[in-house]
C-alpha cells in the first residue's frame, strides 16, 4: 500500500508541512454505514454494513414529503396570488382596456369569486328578497315595453330617447324594442343583478366593503324597496311580518306595485347620479367593475365579451326612463311624458353629462373601438364544391 501510494499519489502534498487530507477525504473514502463489535481491543475496528430497506425508505419518504409539502406551499401561494385582484399600475401585461376601465384599482385586494357573488343573480331559496326584486324590474320592463307599443310616447320621443346627442338628427332612429324573449331576459338579468348589487354592497356583514357610496335620495327608495319587499313576501307566505310594522298595501297587487314604484325611482336615482369626483362613487360604476369580472378564468372579460352587456344595460335604462316619464305624466306632475323625458335625458343621458349612463356608452364605443380594430380569431373550412 505504501508503494502505491508513492506511486500513485492522490493527496498532493504542500509545499511545506503536512499532506493537505482533509481537504481531500471526500474523493478518496465514499460515505458508507458502520459499526464495530467492541469499543476498545480485539474486534473494535469499524466494518462497513448495509443498512436495512426500512431505513432507506424512511429517509426517502421523509425527503420526498418535505419536497411535497415545499411544494404545496409554493403552489397555494401562487394560486392566492393569481385569484387576488391587482391593480392595474401593477407590473404586468399592458392593457389599454383595463386602463381605460379601472377596474382593478377599484376591486384590488379581494379575489375574483368574492367579487363575482356581489353581482350575481339572486337565489330564490337563499334570498327570496333579491328575488322579489327581480321580479319586480321585470314587471317594470314589461309595463315600458307595452307602453311604447301603445304609442304613449310618439315617434318623436322614441327618436329623442334613442340618441345619446344633444340635438337629433334626420336619420336618428326610433327606440327598437322588437328584441327576442331571450334577449329581454338576458338584459332583465343585468338590471336585477344591479340592483341585488347595490343591495349586498350595503350589507353590514358584507365582507366585500367597496368605496362606492349611496346618495341620501338612493338610500331613501332602496329602503322603500326592502319595507315593500318584506310585505310582499309576507302576503306570499314565505315570511312572517316583522312587528311593530305599518301595512301599507292591503292586497298582494297593492303591494307589488309599491315595491315596483320604488324599483324604479331606485333605478332612475342609480342613473341621475352626477359624478364630480371619484368616477368609483357611483354604485352602477361599481357594478360595471363587477360585471367584467371572470371568475372561472380569474380575470376580466375583454371588450369583444363585454360590449353586449352595456348594450343591454343602455337598453334597459331607456326603457325605464320612458316609464318613469308616464308615470309622472299620469300623476300630473308634468303635462305631457315628453317634458319629462326631455328633462332626465339632458340631465343624464347623453354624452357630455357627468353620468353613469354617459360612462356606459363612454366604455361601449371604446370597446367597439377595440374590436374593430383588433383582429379575431378566424375558422377554415373545407366545402365539398
Amino acid at each position: 500500500m505504501r508503494i502505491h501510494i508513492l506511486k500513485h499519489p492522490e493527496i498532493p502534498k504542500n509545499p511545506r508541512g503536512p499532506p493537505r487530507a482533509f481537504t481531500h477525504h471526500i474523493h478518496i473514502y465514499p460515505r458508507v454505514h458502520c459499526q464495530r463489535f467492541f469499543l476498545s481491543g480485539v474486534g473494535s475496528q469499524y466494518f462497513a454494513v448495509t443498512p436495512s430497506l426500512s431505513l432507506i425508505n424512511q429517509e426517502a419518504n421523509r425527503i420526498e414529503a418535505e419536497v411535497n409539502t415545499a411544494l404545496a406551499q409554493s403552489e397555494a401561494i401562487i394560486d392566492t396570488a393569481s385569484n387576488m385582484i391587482q391593480s392595474h399600475r401593477a407590473p404586468t401585461e399592458a392593457s389599454p382596456w383595463l386602463e381605460m376601465t379601472r377596474w382593478g384599482d377599484y376591486l384590488c385586494g379581494y379575489s375574483f369569486q368574492q367579487v363575482a357573488l356581489l353581482g350575481a343573480r339572486p337565489d330564490p331559496l337563499q334570498e327570496p328578497l333579491l328575488a322579489e326584486f327581480a321580479s319586480s324590474v321585470s314587471r317594470i320592463i314589461q309595463q315600458a315595453h307595452q307602453s311604447i307599443q301603445e304609442d304613449k310616447i310618439n315617434v318623436f320621443d322614441q327618436v329623442q330617447i334613442n340618441s345619446f346627442l344633444q340635438h337629433r338628427r334626420a336619420w336618428d332612429r326610433p327606440l327598437f324594442i322588437q328584441l327576442k324573449k331571450a334577449t329581454y331576459r338576458s338584459y332583465e338579468h343585468l338590471w336585477q343583478r344591479l340592483l341585488s348589487f347595490v343591495h349586498r354592497s350595503t350589507q353590514p356583514e358584507q365582507p366585500v366593503q367597496l368605496r362606492h357610496r349611496l346618495t341620501p335620495r338612493q338610500l331613501q327608495h332602496l329602503d322603500e324597496m326592502v319595507e315593500y319587499g318584506i310585505e310582499v313576501l309576507a302576503y306570499q307566505g314565505q315570511i312572517t311580518r316583522p312587528l311593530p310594522t305599518v301595512i301599507r298595501g292591503s292586497t298582494l297587487a297593492e303591494a307589488q306595485a309599491l315595491l315596483d314604484q320604488a324599483c324604479l325611482r331606485l333605478s332612475i336615482a342609480l342613473l341621475d347620479h352626477t359624478l364630480k369626483g371619484d368616477l368609483y362613487e357611483s354604485a352602477v360604476v361599481g357594478f360595471l367593475a363587477v360585471l367584467g369580472v371572470d371568475a372561472e378564468k380569474r380575470t376580466f372579460r375583454d371588450a369583444y365579451s363585454y360590449t353586449p352587456s352595456l348594450s343591454g344595460l343602455v337598453k334597459m335604462a331607456q326603457m325605464l326612463v320612458v316609464q318613469e316619464a308616464i308615470i309622472q305624466a299620469d300623476e300630473d306632475q308634468v303635462e305631457h311624458p315628453a317634458d319629462a323625458l326631455d328633462e332626465m335625458r339632458e340631465r343624464f343621458l347623453i354624452h357630455g353629462t357627468r353620468s353613469p349612463f354617459a360612462w356606459i356608452t363612454r366604455l361601449r364605443t371604446y370597446g367597439k373601438k377595440i374590436q374593430n380594430t383588433t383582429t379575431s380569431l378566424g375558422y377554415i373550412y373545407w366545402s365539398e364544391d
